[in-house]
């Protein structure tokens, strides 16, 4: 179900307790179209980008799951999947290399023992 942006905003301006005229700021519009606005359930990208920075908010984010959108190729998202994919190898490989010190360091310890237990028996 597409989301009703008009509603998203209004709701979004009093959460953040704004005045309409610093909507109409924004947009550069006036009153009534702002009031309009609440009740559109589609806008155009400027006023979503000038409404974004107002609110702090990505407003395209809303559209996120839309079947015509999620299904879009996301370069961003293709890279931060390609990033954690090499993070999880480097992560992989740190893993076994901790894993191979750590049982050095046991080896270590049994021949300290024994070292030192040799050494009592010396004395």
């Amino acid at each position: 179900m597409t989301p009703h942006i008009g509603q998203i905003i209004y709701d979004l301006k009093e959460k953040l307790g704004l005045q309409t005229k610093e909507l109409e700021d924004a947009i550069n519009k006036g009153e009534q179209t702002v009031y309009r606005l609440y009740d559109r359930e589609v806008l155009d990208s400027l006023t979503l980008i000038q409404l974004s920075l107002l609110l702090k908010i990505n407003l395209f984010s809303f559209f996120r799951n839309e079947p015509a959108i999620r299904d879009l190729p996301d370069p961003l998202v293709d890279e931060l999947r390609s990033i954690i994919k090499q993070q999880e190898k480097d992560l992989n490989a740190k893993d076994a290399l901790l894993t191979e010190k750590t049982t050095q360091i046991d080896r270590l310890e049994e021949l300290r023992s024994l070292y030192q237990e040799q050494l009592k028996g010396k004395k």
